[in-house]
């Protein structure tokens, strides 16, 4: 405890109050003999006060989010879907960072953090585990992703006491279809056409037949009705390669004739880079997003400005033909 109270910030109003103890105890030779006295000082006085430490500030935010949870489910609080509905949020901006190994690591407890089915069964264990898992992957969701602070002005009213509360409501009508169909793509990444979509391999219609009879079956994740509505007539062979990327051996060797053409000076090879960077991490791309940040951090036209004109078009030649492996109706 010594190296907790040599620590000790005494510009800190809390800790300033017991200053003349802290700067006792802050000697290591004080330690040497510890009395009864010393002993009561110690546990009475300067352990409760705060001390520095390396833990991040958003994991003690999630910390304290999930404690509220816990207490509103314990006292039938009606704040529980506030609460909730925030961790789904959280549970949202991690699943965006799903290309970073030690998010992707709990992507099964992300993606079902998000489904009614994982709310409906949550207890106060479930969610300290989800905090033991997921709190140190917080800093990874971007600042520019959090929720503005919103205030209000008005007063409280005194209602009548004693209203039932569910433990933690749900909407009965929420069924995240969305995300079944997601997990079940990844759960089934072997199968034979989700492999040649990562692969950027031809698929047939017959492929995607065979791949559409096991989602929209019965024990399938989605009616094929509720699918239309989420996904409208967007190919299935775009939803699969857009969840499980494409793989970065594929994607270099779909611009290695390209590079082999002729010589590419150093800022074109950082293009590509972020060009495959992308590919492997959404499967599909759109031209347009290479005129676009960050693909306008090496000239501020993008594309045509590093490549110029006749080299722009031989690579949204190739990236079409990328996204025409997927797009199969």
């Amino acid at each position: 405890m010594h190296s907790v109270v040599e620590a000790m910030n005494l510009d800190n109003f809390i800790v300033r109050k017991h200053r003349k103890a802290v700067e006792t105890y802050a000697k290591r030779d004080r330690w040497q003999t510890l009395a009864d006295d010393d002993i009561a000082v110690l546990s009475g006085s300067l352990s409760g006060l705060p001390s520095p430490d390396e833990d991040d500030e958003f994991s003690r935010r999630f910390d304290l989010l999930i404690l509220n949870l816990q207490i509103a489910i314990l006292q039938n609080g009606s704040s529980q879907e506030t609460y909730k509905n925030k961790l789904i949020s959280i549970a949202g901006d991690l699943e965006s960072k799903s290309t970073i190994p030690a998010v992707a690591k709990q992507l099964e407890l992300i993606l079902e953090m998000q489904t009614a089915l994982w709310w409906d069964d949550v207890t106060l264990p479930i969610l300290e585990e989800a905090r033991i898992r997921l709190r140190g992957l917080i800093r990874f969701i971007d600042p520019d992703q959090a929720k503005e602070d919103v205030y209000t002005n008005f007063e409280d009213e005194i209602g009548e006491y004693g209203t039932a509360v569910a433990i933690v409501n749900t909407d009965p009508n929420l069924k995240d279809y969305r995300i079944r169909v997601q997990r079940f793509i990844r759960d089934h990444r072997d199968h034979i056409t989700i492999r040649r979509l990562r692969n950027n391999e031809p698929v047939s219609k017959k492929d995607i037949v065979a791949l559409e009879n096991i989602l929209f079956s019965e024990e399938g994740p989605i009616p094929k009705a509720e699918y239309k509505k989420i996904f409208g007539e967007s190919p299935l062979g775009v939803l699969v390669r857009s969840t499980v990327g494409l793989d970065r051996k594929a994607a270099k060797e779909a611009f290695a004739e390209f590079l082999a053409e002729a010589p590419i000076h150093p800022d074109q090879i950082t293009f590509l880079d972020e060009v495959i960077e992308y590919l492997v991490k959404n499967g599909v791309m759109e031209p347009k997003v290479m005129f676009d940040s960050p693909f306008t951090n090496i000239n501020d036209q993008g594309l045509l400005g590093v490549f110029g004109e006749d080299k722009s078009k031989k690579i949204i030649e190739l990236v079409l033909n990328i996204n025409d492996n997927a797009n199969i109706a």
